[in-house]
């Protein structure tokens, strides 16, 4: 990691996401998040997918019915399950197997890309802005920006016209 991503991250470790940076998180957070994931996958295992389950079957009973023992449809369900268990037992070990693969392969590589700071004074060269008017402006908790003929643009705090810095862009 360069030395301008480690000063990036050193700066934005008060305002920053947690997922950006996990080292951030108490144990006991993760505890508490862990166990409470793993209560919703309890009830979600032990409650509502046999209850959803029961309800499907008790609306699909008798295309069930008519299927399976009307027209036979257990009798080539048995006589087709090794193919079946073997076609299931397939997709998991491919399924798995690219799982691995990708683990393997992308597992610790950290494609995040962060994006160099910018200091006021060429904030302010690029954006022809006045003098310490960036600073000003980062203060601010909300600005209105007037894109302007020519290439200019106003830059004003919402209510107070009085307070406008002018600059200009350079459009792409």
């Amino acid at each position: 990691m360069e030395y301008w991503e480690k000063e990036l991250r050193k700066n934005r470790k008060l305002d920053s996401l947690i997922i950006d940076r996990p080292e951030a998180l108490k144990k006991m957070r993760r505890g508490i998040e862990f166990s409470l994931t793993t209560i919703g996958w309890a009830v979600w295992i032990f409650l509502c997918r046999p209850v959803l389950i029961i309800m499907l079957w008790l609306l699909s009973f008798r295309v069930f019915f008519r299927h399976m023992v009307d027209l036979g449809g257990l009798v080539g369900l048995k006589e087709l399950r090794i193919i079946y268990i073997s076609v299931i037992i397939l997709i998991i070990f491919i399924v798995r197997g690219w799982n691995l693969y990708n683990k393997m392969r992308y597992g610790k590589k950290c494609r995040r890309k962060f994006v160099r700071g910018v200091s006021n004074k060429k904030l302010e060269k690029h954006f022809k802005l006045p003098e310490n008017s960036a600073a000003r402006l980062q203060r601010m908790n909300a600005i209105d920006v007037d894109f302007l003929e020519d290439h200019e643009l106003r830059i004003t705090r919402p209510g107070a016209p009085h307070s406008a810095v002018k600059g200009h862009f350079r459009p792409s």
